[in-house]
Order: C-alpha cells, then structure tokens, then sequence
C-alpha cells in the first residue's frame, strides 16, 4: 500500500479535543483523496496570533475513509484514525511570549519535546 502524509492546519479548539481524544475522527473536504493508512500531520493554527501555526503538532493514521453518507456533502469525508505523536515544534522567546498572551500555560521544559501544555 502507497502510504501519502498530508499536512494540514487545525484550530486550537478542534486540536485540543483531538488531542484529548473527544474529537476520534476528522471531518475534510477530500481534495487530497484520503485512504486507510495515510498518515495525518495536523498542525496547530491559529488565526488570533500573528505566527499562526502555534507549534503544536499531532501525528495521526487513517483507519477508515467515510464518503457516502447521509447528509455528508459531495467531495467531503470523515475519517476515524489512531494517534500516533504530538510535539512542539517552536520553543524560541518570542513564540513562547505570544502563547501565554493567549493564555496558554507552561508546566514544564522537556529538552526534547519543548513546552508542554497543561
């Protein structure tokens, strides 16, 4: 099987119920032709900061690829998948001042995964 890994934006409120698993799937427009193990790299992207991608990453495998059903619009999918990793991408001064403006907390510094959210 020819496995594709496809880079997409996520905002802060679907990331965190992704990552928390109370959001188990994802619902897309099927403009990349999404199949069982593809892998999904969703990137944390906020459009309230001036960086936008707020360096938080979630590394996901498609397990089901859902196009017919009722009530789903043409052209669009939902997907179940199993996790496979988060980090943080971006641990510089400036990135880390403008996630506390947004109120995110900092618990602790990892040497290889960077900040780690509460």
């Amino acid at each position: 099987m020819d496995q594709k890994e496809h880079e997409l934006k996520i905002r802060p409120d679907f990331f965190k119920q992704t990552l928390n698993g109370t959001l188990p799937f994802e619902y897309r427009k099927n403009d990349r032709d999404f199949k069982p193990g593809d892998y999904l790299w969703l990137r944390e992207w906020d459009p309230d900061i001036k960086i936008g991608y707020t360096g938080w990453n979630l590394y996901l495998q498609i397990k089901e690829v859902f196009k017919v059903i009722p009530g789903l619009p043409q052209d669009y999918c939902i997907m179940t998948f199993g996790f496979k990793a988060a980090w943080v991408a971006r641990t510089d001064e400036s990135f880390i001042e403008e996630l506390i403006k947004k109120e995110y907390k900092t618990v602790k510094a990892e040497q290889e995964t960077g900040w780690i959210r509460e």
